[in-house]
C-alpha cells in the first residue's frame, strides 16, 4: 500500500512544496559589528523565541498566525530593539546600540533556555502555538492531535484520554509538561491528557521517531512536549463555553507581576458534564447503553511562580487535576497531583546548567455496589520522584555536547476489596516500588562546506545508559545526521537517523503475569520480565519557500519514511488489561508520512495537507492503529479579528483480535471513516479588553468507527472569553 503511493506523495512534495516558514537574522554590536552570542530573541505576542549563536545567527520557526505579531531583541547592556514582524526582511542584519547603566540601575537577566527539542538527533518534528490552540477553541486535547502527521488520541472521560504516534500503543509516548514527565505507573504506563486543559498550553510539540536520546526512554513511537502558559504582564482572564450534552466550562487566569523578578501565574478550570452513554468496553462493536444518570465534573489548577535572578530563573509548579464519575451504584474519583521545582542559569562557574525536581502523585477509587449492599472498593496509588540535571558543553566554535542524567523512584499501591456489613474480603493487595536511572548525552559536529557558505551540515552521536535497581541495565547509541542548503528564498533540509531503545515492564506488569495476588516488595528482590527493545531507521526531508506571489506568502513542506523494529514485545489482550499472555516474536512497522502547508494564500488563508501510511506486520501487538490518516485544513484570520478553522479528517481502516467463547483468537476489523471539525470566531478590543466569541463544531457528520471512543461523537459548542490587559 505505501510503495504504491510514493510516486504520488513525491509528486506532491515536488510540485508544491511545508509544515511552516522561519525568520532568519544576524545580531551584531552596532559599534564594533561584532556578533553577539547570547541575545534573546522572542515574538512578543507568540512568546516562541531563540537565543543567537556564536555568529550571532537566529532562526525562529513560524506560523501564519504570527503575522501580526512583535519581534523583540534584548540583550544585557544593549538597547530592546523591535519590529512589527510583517515589516521584517529576512535574513537582515540587526544592530543592538550599546547602554551605560548607571549605579543602582537594577537589571534582571532571563536565563537562556536549553531547548531540549531542538538539542536531540535529528527528528520529524511538529507543533501548535497558543493562538493556533485558542482559534480552534476546543476544550478536548484530542482535536488539537488532529492537526498533526501519524498522531492518534483514544480513550474517554472514563479511562482517560492517551495518544499514539506512528502507530505506537499509548505506554511508548513520553508526555513531559513543561519538563516533568507525567505518565503513570499504571498497567499501561501511558499519560492521560485530560489532566491539561487545551486553554494553558503555550506550546504543543510532537517529536517522532523511537530514538530520542535525552527525553525518550522507553519511548518507541515518539515524545509529547507540552509547555504551559507564563505571562509576565499583569492581566485577568475568564472564560465561558457551553455545549453539548449539558456540558459546561467555567475557565480563570490570573498573571501578576509581583515584583519586578517574581511573576504569578494561575489558571483554573470547572468542567461539568452528562455524556448520557456508558463506557462499556463490550460494546466495542454494538451500539452504546444509554444512560441519562451519568454525571462527570473536572477541576484544573495549575499555579506558576517564576523569580529571576542575574545569572538565572528559579520557576516553581502546581498542578492539580481532579475528576468525579457518577452514576447509580457507581462511583469514580480520581486525583492528579505535580509539584516541581527548576533553575535554570549559572551556578558559580558553571554555565549552562539546568535542574530540575518534581514529584508526580495520582490516587484512583472506585467504589459500587455489586449484590445487594456488598460493594467493591478499589484503591490505587502511585508517587514519583523525579530528579534530572541537564548540562550544556561548547567544545568549540563547531562542537557541542549535551549531556543529561535522571533519576526515578516509583512507588504504586492498589487494594480491592468486597465488604458488606457483617464481612470484608481482601481480593488483591500490592506494594510496590523501583528505582532507575538514565545518563545521556549528546555530541553534535557542525560546519559548512569549504567554499559554499549557503550549505551546513551537522552530525550527531549519541548515547544512552539506562539502570534498573535490580540489575537490568543497557547501553544504547543513536546517530543522526542534518544538511541545510539556503539558496536565496529557499532552504532544503534533508536528515536521517538510527537508533536503539529500551522499554522497561512497569511494576504493574511483573505483578500481574507472575499471577501475585499479595505482594510487598520491589526492586532487586523482585522478579522481572524481560525489557522491550526497538530499532528505529528515518529519513527525511523539510522544504522551505518565503518568496511571495499572488497566491501564496511562503510554503513548507515535510517528508519522512520511517521503520520500527520491535522485540520481546508483550502481548496484551485488548480492553482487559489484567491479564497479560505472554512475551513473544518481533512487530516490524513501516510509514510514510508527508505534509505540505501554504501561507497567505490569497493574503488571508492558510491551507495544510496531511498525510501517513502504515504498514504494522503484527496487529496483534499493535490493534486499532489505523493503515492510513489523511486530513486537510483551512483557517482564514483577518485583519479585523475575524477567524476560521475547518478541518476536514479520515481515518483509515484498523484490526484487532479477541478471544471467541471457546478462548479461540479472532481479528476484527473497524472500517475507515471521515469527518469534519470547524470553528468560526471574532477577536476584538475595548480599550484594556479584549474578547474572544467563538462558536465551533466538532465530528459534525458523527461518522466515528470506533464506537467506544466518545471522544469522536458529534460536538457543538459556544464560548466567550473575556481578558484584561
Amino acid at each position: 500500500m505505501i510503495k504504491s503511493l510514493i510516486p504520488y506523495i513525491c509528486f506532491i512534495f515536488i510540485s508544491t512544496p511545508n509544515l511552516t516558514a522561519q525568520i532568519i537574522g544576524q545580531v551584531m554590536d552596532a559599534s564594533s559589528h561584532e556578533p553577539l552570542r547570547g541575545a534573546n530573541v522572542e515574538l512578543a505576542l507568540s512568546g516562541i523565541g531563540d537565543i543567537t549563536d556564536e555568529d550571532g545567527f537566529f532562526r525562529i520557526k513560524i506560523e501564519d498566525q504570527n503575522i501580526s505579531d512583535t519581534l523583540v531583541i534584548s540583550f544585557l547592556g544593549y538597547q530592546k530593539y523591535s519590529i512589527p514582524l510583517n515589516k521584517y526582511k529576512n535574513r537582515s542584519v540587526i544592530l543592538l546600540h550599546p547602554i551605560s547603566l548607571e549605579y543602582g540601575d537594577s537589571v534582571v537577566v532571563k536565563a537562556e533556555f536549553i531547548n531540549l527539542p531542538r538539542k536531540e538527533i535529528p527528528h520529524a518534528e511538529e507543533q501548535l502555538t497558543f493562538r493556533e490552540i485558542e482559534n480552534y477553541g476546543t476544550g478536548e486535547i484530542a482535536d488539537l492531535f488532529k492537526s498533526f502527521s501519524s498522531i492518534r488520541v483514544e480513550g474517554n472521560d472514563l479511562d482517560g484520554r492517551t495518544v499514539q504516534i506512528r502507530g505506537s500503543n499509548s505506554s511508548e509516548v513520553n508526555v513531559y509538561v513543561d519538563g516533568v514527565l507525567i505518565n503513570n505507573l499504571g498497567l499501561e504506563n501511558a499519560a492521560d491528557l485530560t489532566i491539561l486543559p487545551t486553554e494553558s498550553i503555550e506550546k504543543l510539540e510532537v517529536l517522532k521517531g523511537g530514538n530520542l536520546t535525552l527525553l525518550g526512554e522507553g519511548a518507541f513511537g515518539g515524545v509529547v512536549n507540552i509547555t504551559t502558559k507564563k505571562q509576565f504582564n499583569r492581566s485577568v482572564g475568564f472564560r465561558a463555553k457551553f455545549g453539548s450534552f449539558d456540558s459546561k466550562y467555567f475557565l480563570g487566569e490570573i498573571n501578576l507581576p509581583i515584583s519586578s523578578k517574581l511573576y504569578l501565574n494561575y489558571f483554573g478550570q470547572y468542567n461539568s458534564f452528562f455524556p448520557k452513554i456508558e463506557y462499556f468496553p463490550g460494546e466495542l462493536f454494538s451500539d452504546r447503553t444509554e444512560n441519562k444518570n451519568i454525571e462527570t465534573t473536572k477541576q484544573n489548577h495549575h499555579l506558576n511562580l517564576n523569580y529571576f535572578l542575574t545569572n538565572g530563573s528559579l520557576n516553581t509548579k502546581f498542578l492539580g487535576y481532579f475528576f468525579d464519575y457518577q452514576k447509580p451504584a457507581w462511583k469514580n474519583s480520581r486525583e492528579n497531583y505535580m509539584f516541581s521545582m527548576s533553575y535554570k542559569g549559572s551556578l558559580g562557574n558553571i554555565n549552562d546548567i539546568e535542574m530540575n525536581g518534581s514529584y508526580f502523585a495520582s490516587k484512583d477509587n472506585l467504589v459500587r455496589n455489586t449484590v445487594g449492599s456488598a460493594e467493591f472498593n478499589s484503591d490505587f496509588k502511585s508517587n514519583r520522584l523525579n530528579l534530572n540535571i541537564l548540562k550544556k558543553f561548547r567544545l568549540n566554535q563547531n562542537v557541542e555536547l549535551h549531556f543529561r542524567t535522571e533519576y526515578f523512584h516509583d512507588e504504586l499501591e492498589d487494594f480491592q476489596s468486597v465488604k458488606d456489613v457483617n464481612f470484608q474480603q481482601n481480593l488483591y493487595e500490592a506494594s510496590l516500588w523501583e528505582n532507575r536511572a538514565n545518563v545521556g548525552g549528546i555530541i553534535s559536529f557542525s560546519d559548512q562546506l569549504q567554499n559554499l557558505s549557503d550549505i551546513s551540515w551537522k552530525t550527531y552521536l549519541g548515547i544512552r545508559g539506562d539502570f534498573v535497581a535490580n540489575g537490568d541495565k543497557d547501553f544504547l547509541p543513536t546517530i543522526g545526521a542534518q544538511m541545510e542548503i539556503n539558496k536565496g528564498y529557499w532552504s532544503l533540509s534533508p536528515y536521517v537517523n538510527y537508533g536503539k531503545n529500551v522499554k522497561y515492564p512497569t511494576l504493574y506488569d511483573n505483578a500481574y503475569v507472575q499471577g501475585i495476588a499479595r505482594i510487598t516488595t520491589a526492586d532487586t528482590s523482585f522478579k522481572r520480565i524481560d525489557p522491550e527493545y526497538n530499532n528505529t531507521a528515518e529519513i527525511g526531508l523539510d522544504f522551505i519557500f518565503n518568496r511571495s506571489t499572488f497566491f501564496y506568502r511562503n510554503l513548507s513542506a515535510h517528508l519522512a519514511l520511517f521503520s520500527s523494529t520491535v522485540y520481546n514485545k508483550l502481548l496484551e489482550r485488548p480492553f482487559d488489561f489484567q491479564v497479560i499472555y505472554y512475551q513473544t516474536g518481533r512487530n516490524v512497522t513501516k510509514g510514510l508520512e508527508t505534509s505540505v502547508k501554504f501561507n497567505q494564500v490569497f493574503r488571508w488563508f492558510a491551507l495544510k495537507l496531511d498525510y501517513t501510511g502504515l504498514d504494522i506486520s503484527d496487529p496483534l501487538f499493535y490493534p486499532f492503529k489505523p493503515d492510513q490518516n489523511f486530513s486537510t485544513q483551512l483557517d482564514l484570520n483577518l485583519a479585523m479579528g475575524l477567524y476560521f478553522t475547518t478541518r476536514y479528517f479520515y481515518q483509515g481502516k484498523s484490526t484487532a483480535w479477541f478471544l471467541n467463547q471457546q478462548s479461540e483468537i479472532q481479528t476484527q476489523a473497524i472500517d475507515g471513516f471521515s469527518d469534519i471539525d470547524m470553528s468560526i470566531g471574532y477577536r476584538f478590543n475595548i480599550e484594556n479588553i479584549e474578547l474572544n466569541l467563538q462558536t465551533s463544531g466538532y465530528n459534525l457528520m458523527d461518522n466515528s468507527g470506533y464506537r467506544y471512543y466518545y471522544l469522536n461523537k458529534r460536538y457543538l459548542q459556544a464560548a466567550l472569553s473575556i481578558k484584561y490587559r
